[in-house]
């Protein structure tokens, strides 16, 4: 600490570092209930899907060769002209320690957009390490729940994993079916001004506790006096990298 803090800084810091302890304590013990639980659903791993560059996949294609696979599931729908901006900011992350996580499982972001829609939005945001798929020609967000009742995608994380016996199951899913209907928030598009009912138009209730809770941007923000407030990410791409 500081030398020049005062006692009551230091007060408050001290009790802050004891709630932070609390808090560590509490995420170790939601992760150790999250890995002992027991087998999931079966998936069936011939699901077929379609890379953002046209290419047939199935979901078991998608592990490598790890037993597990972890994808996200973003909300960008057949006829948005663009993904939910807190997805797209999700997955600007996730592709930064995809090369990083592949050393342990296999990592993937489905959509059910269209294959072509999926390769604009990577070349624009320049994803370059996570695989991006299309769940076109199936269902899988659609069969895992991940649709709230207006019939809107909701974003997904999923941990799929290949048991010795040769089944995939699910083994762990959040927050789909556990959220409700997308929020409306003021300027939201929809079919009057041109655009498709289905454009995103905020995170719905529930999901964004979610995103929060493992996106870097939220947690670096959460350090800041003032906090992230109401902030919302905006960007449609990512700048060129400064050298």
């Amino acid at each position: 600490m500081h030398a020049s803090a005062t006692a009551e800084h230091r007060a408050a810091r001290a009790e802050l570092a004891a709630a932070e302890r609390q808090l560590r304590a509490a995420a170790e013990r939601v992760a150790a209930l999250r890995r002992s639980l027991p087998p999931g659903p079966e998936v069936d791993p011939a699901t077929p899907l379609t890379t953002a560059s046209g290419k047939p996949v199935t979901l078991g294609g998608l592990f490598g060769p790890h037993r597990t696979l972890l994808t996200y599931g973003m909300r960008f729908d057949e006829g948005w002209d663009e993904p939910c901006p807190t997805c797209a900011m999700w997955v600007d992350g996730l592709d930064g320690v995809a090369p990083h996580l592949a050393e342990r499982a296999g990592v993937a972001v489905l959509a059910p957009a269209s294959p072509g829609q999926l390769a604009a939005v990577a070349a624009r945001r320049a994803w370059t390490w996570v695989p991006v798929a299309s769940t076109q020609p199936g269902d899988l967000l659609d069969r895992l729940g991940a649709r709230d009742e207006d019939g809107r995608p909701t974003a997904v994380l999923s941990v799929f994993h290949w048991g010795e016996d040769g089944r995939v199951r699910l083994h762990w899913q959040g927050p789909a079916g556990e959220v409700g209907s997308a929020s409306r928030e003021a300027g939201a598009t929809g079919e009057a001004d041109g655009e498709p009912a289905g454009e995103p138009a905020g995170e719905p209730d529930g999901e964004i506790d979610l995103v929060r809770s493992l996106c870097a941007a939220w947690g670096l923000l959460d350090l800041l006096p003032e906090g992230p407030g109401d902030w919302r990410p905006t960007r449609r791409d990512r700048p060129a990298p400064r050298r």
